[in-house]
């Protein structure tokens, strides 16, 4: 009894409706972002990083609308949408709208959905459980040196904010963590190894997502992420905006430290280590190294980017066939039948009244035919 309640609430049907429009919403959007990102190619990643946050989180906003309209949409309540028996007069009554699924449909479509977010959610989670476990090992800051040469960097790019850096054994590659009070882990390793100039520029490239509040529009990528998990648009502008969150830090970065080449040098000894983060955590090694390394060269040709995948366009076009608008012309309607019996029947009055007339036009040329061969009889004699 509970089951069947539940399947029957409009909140159930109006989230179903909902996931099924944002098939074809977020694809429409995830091609709208690949144009906008063709056209700014030539301008700054900061400002194509910007515009695919929109895009994302318009990719968010745009099904909880419709979520909205389905729920408190008073045409139509629970009963007319979980029955089957639709006529033609409601169907007509909502042209261009998806109906929302009935019955159990709805309820298992939300119950996998569910599931999904809260697996997303607990995957991201579990980057902040790891950040919070590594503050409980032991870890030691920057010397007086570095301090003096970090606050000179933190002058250079505007940051008037408290940073602590944190210089640790278990950490493998630089990473940035929370927003109020953030922190800079750095591998020790690293301050051995590297020479000076390049643990400069990886220290720039993390003050850039301090200044950036990456770690705020991060938060908000991975929450969006975890609610369309199921858009393929969704996994690839997601890429993208980390892609260009990284090159926007690489580009405050050389600014900062003048030298490109020092920080494509630094970029390549991490990929000499790099390994899989945590998607939460802003990562010096973030997005792919080969292009960042490419695009910081001077002279290297701008990489080409590729249109969106042709999922999208899959996904598009199914979403335009879902969201097809039934006319009341093709929906049963009982009240045309009889005009359609009378409409058959005059068609095939009008179809023997043609053949009696070719007959009474034949049996009227044989009669003058006979009639001219006796005249000409006639005439002979």
């Amino acid at each position: 009894m509970e089951a069947t309640l539940f399947t029957q609430t409009g909140f159930v049907h109006a989230l179903a409706a909902a996931l099924l429009h944002a098939l074809w919403q977020c694809a429409v959007l995830a091609v709208l972002a690949a144009t906008a990102f063709k056209v700014l190619s030539h301008n700054s990643a900061a400002l194509r990083h910007t515009v695919g946050m929109g895009f994302l989180m318009a990719m968010a906003a745009l099904p909880a609308w419709t979520f909205l309209q389905f729920q408190f949409q008073p045409a139509r309540g629970v009963s007319d949408l979980a029955s089957p028996e639709i006529t033609a007069t409601v169907i007509g009554a909502a042209p261009g709208m998806l109906m929302p699924p009935s019955g159990e449909w709805a309820a298992w479509l939300c119950a996998l959905w569910l599931t999904g977010v809260a697996f997303g959610l607990v995957r991201h989670v579990g980057g902040l459980w790891w950040v919070s476990r590594l503050e409980r090992h032991s870890f030691q800051g920057l010397s007086p040196q570095w301090l003096k040469r970090l606050d000179v960097l933190q002058q250079g790019m505007g940051i008037r904010r408290r940073i602590v850096v944190r210089v640790a054994d278990d950490v493998v590659v630089p990473f940035t963590a929370r927003l109020l009070r953030p922190v800079i882990w750095f591998p020790a390793t690293m301050l051995t190894r590297l020479p000076p100039e390049q643990i400069e520029a990886l220290l720039a490239h993390e003050l850039a997502h301090i200044h950036r509040l990456d770690w705020l529009w991060n938060g908000v990528q991975c929450f969006i992420e975890a609610l369309l998990f199921f858009h393929p648009g969704v996994w690839w502008l997601s890429r993208r905006i980390r892609e260009e969150r990284e090159h926007a830090c690489d580009d405050q970065a050389v600014s900062a430290c003048a030298d490109g080449i020092v920080l494509a040098e630094a970029l390549t000894a991490l990929a000499r280590i790099r390994q899989p983060s945590e998607r939460l955590l802003l990562a010096a090694n973030g997005g792919s190294l080969m292009k960042r390394i490419s695009r910081l060269l001077p002279g290297a040709p701008a990489p080409s980017r590729s249109w969106a995948p042709l999922a999208l366009v899959a996904m598009l076009a199914a979403g335009a066939a879902l969201g097809t608008p039934v006319e009341p012309s093709h929906a049963l309607n009982v009240d045309a039948l009889p005009a359609t019996q009378e409409t058959t029947a005059v068609t095939a009055n009008l179809a023997d009244q043609a053949v009696r007339e070719r007959e009474q036009a034949a049996r009227d040329a044989e009669q003058a035919a006979r009639a001219g061969l006796l005249a000409k009889a006639d005439l002979t004699t």
